[in-house]
């Protein structure tokens, strides 16, 4: 939601092309015949007394705004005043694999505040694999990813577009990342966060960070994780150490012996690394992840 409460329709949210241009499917999938059935099942959404602010009396825009290999994003607007997040399964997407993250990131959000807490989840009655939740829009959020090798983020403002963080900002937001993932760990269960996506589809920060200091206290206060593919279960010690050495090369999808981490185009530094596992220990010992 934007923070001055002030909806403007010429703002841009994201992507401003057409969302039948993103959808990914698989060989024996018709994209054209998939993207008459989101649009059916998005109306089906915008339809339900689930969420009673979507009851049909309300006024409702809808636009998309970003993708990725699970789910397709999209904006609804409520008579101009609250906004959401929608987010729908690609039809190339795993099976449950769209429900499997709502559970996890609504099992995460529970003990850590970074964490997108999902609000609800819809399953199509005309096909359970194509599945959805609902989430807080975070207005104009900004993308942290790497574009070809370069760290930095995607920014809807003006235009949708890709901004190369300086070295200061690069390291600063990295540290962040690595202490958030270790934070997440918990004990109880000895259970971390895997399947990670750090080129653009797991971190935001939320717009108006570029007007305070940056240093770690700041970026984690606006730092936001918002995918859950899964959750490993492992000793801490392991989740530490894999996930050190898996940050220190670039690799793709197809690098089928990654645990932790599933894609990653650029490497981090080794003090980037050592600084975010200590940094993500403080935080979890003394509980101040904000």
């Amino acid at each position: 939601m934007n923070d001055k409460n002030i909806i403007n329709k010429s703002d841009c949210l994201g992507i401003n092309n057409y969302c039948s241009w993103y959808i990914q499917t698989l060989p024996n999938q018709n994209k054209e015949i998939e993207f008459k059935e989101i649009e059916k099942f998005l109306n089906f959404i915008l339809q339900t007394d689930t969420i009673p602010i979507f009851k049909s009396k309300h006024s409702k825009r809808i636009e998309f705004i970003n993708y990725g290999r699970t789910q397709l994003v999209f904006v609804i607007t409520i008579d101009e005043l609250q906004q959401f997040a929608i987010l729908i399964s690609q039809p190339c997407a795993e099976e449950d694999q769209v429900k499997k993250e709502y559970e996890n990131l609504l099992k995460l959000s529970k003990n850590n505040p970074n964490v997108i807490k999902p609000i609800t989840f819809f399953v199509d009655p005309n096909k359970p694999n194509r599945q959805a939740y609902v989430t807080p829009y975070i207005y104009q959020a900004r993308c942290i990813g790497i574009c070809d090798t370069e760290w930095g983020m995607w920014k809807p403002d003006p235009e949708y577009h890709f901004e190369i963080s300086d070295k200061k900002l690069k390291h600063t937001i990295n540290v962040c990342m690595i202490a958030l993932l270790i934070s997440f760990y918990n004990e109880d269960e000895k259970t971390g966060v895997s399947k990670i996506r750090l080129d653009g589809d797991d971190f935001m920060l939320k717009k108006g960070f570029e007007n305070l200091e940056i240093n770690n206290e700041n970026i984690i206060k606006n730092m936001i994780f918002i995918a859950a593919r899964n959750l490993i279960n492992i000793e801490f010690n392991e989740y530490k150490n894999i996930l050190k050495k898996e940050l220190l090369r670039s690799y793709s999808d197809k690098d089928t012996d990654k645990i932790i981490v599933s894609r990653l185009k650029s490497p981090m530094t080794q003090n980037e690394i050592d600084e975010g596992i200590s940094y993500g220990i403080f935080l979890k010992e003394n509980k101040k992840i904000i």
